[in-house]
């Protein structure tokens, strides 16, 4: 039923579609969540030991009952927190069955963002394809939201456009959107990105994989580009320091 809900609202207005992405929503959940519980569980107690309190005057010292102090409300409630998020999501609980694993980036992704940050050149960063979401052997072709934006520290043009249905919200980037024409039309990009100030450009390997390494560049639209890295997930191209002629 909320699935429909929030598919209902996305159609109304698509920025409704800012909800889909719950994990955004997180931090602020675990903070209300650890303070809050806490301090229930603390206010459930201290009710707990004021009421008891009378009954230890009128019995004494009461020390032979301090085994016995009534705690039971706060160690429900105790109890209920720590259950409650394997109650609610035991699919997350016990990762997905199997399905959440952590897996480590290949030695080729870790060798592309030291040589990119590590280089002293001027210039951005373009990510191709232009797609917000990939999937890849390596990661057990789950989709995932592409991971090069925060690996690097130089500035990056990708494209962050946001598609529901039919309906697509513009890029954020005013730089993806002033590239995103000579992206995605046919013929050669080296002129548009090297004017736009792109110095470096990251494609996935895919259908340029065995391909001669003289024709490479040419085969990925960006002619008198080279080649820095190649390897059977990317490759990444250094573009001329100025437009071509």
């Amino acid at each position: 039923v909320s699935l429909a809900v929030l598919k209902g609202a996305i159609s109304c207005w698509p920025r409704f579609a800012l909800l889909r992405d719950g994990q955004q929503f997180i931090a602020p959940l675990v903070l209300a969540e650890s303070i809050g519980l806490a301090a229930g569980v603390a206010a459930v107690i201290g009710a707990a030991q004021e009421r008891a309190a009378p009954e230890r005057e009128r019995a004494g010292t009461g020390r032979e009952r301090v085994g016995r102090e009534p705690g039971g409300p706060g160690v429900v409630l105790a109890v209920l927190a720590l259950l409650a998020p394997v109650l609610l999501l035991p699919g997350l609980a016990w990762g997905a069955v199997g399905r959440l694993r952590a897996v480590e980036y290949p030695a080729d992704w870790v060798a592309a963002s030291k040589l990119l940050d590590g280089s002293r050149e001027p210039g951005s960063v373009l990510l191709l394809p232009w797609a917000q979401y990939r999937r890849y052997p390596w990661n057990h072709d789950e989709p995932v939201f592409d991971p090069w934006p925060r690996m690097l520290t130089r500035p990056m043009i990708w494209n962050d456009a946001l598609r529901v249905g039919t309906t697509t919200v513009a890029p954020e980037s005013e730089s993806a959107r002033q590239l995103g024409p000579a992206v995605t039309s046919p013929g050669p990009m080296t002129f548009r990105l090297v004017a736009a100030g792109v110095r470096y450009v990251i494609v996935d390997a895919g259908p340029l994989l065995g391909q001669p390494r003289a024709r490479v560049a040419t085969l990925a639209r960006l002619p008198g580009a080279q080649v820095m890295l190649a390897s059977p997930d990317l490759i990444i191209f250094r573009l001329p320091a100025y437009p071509p002629t």
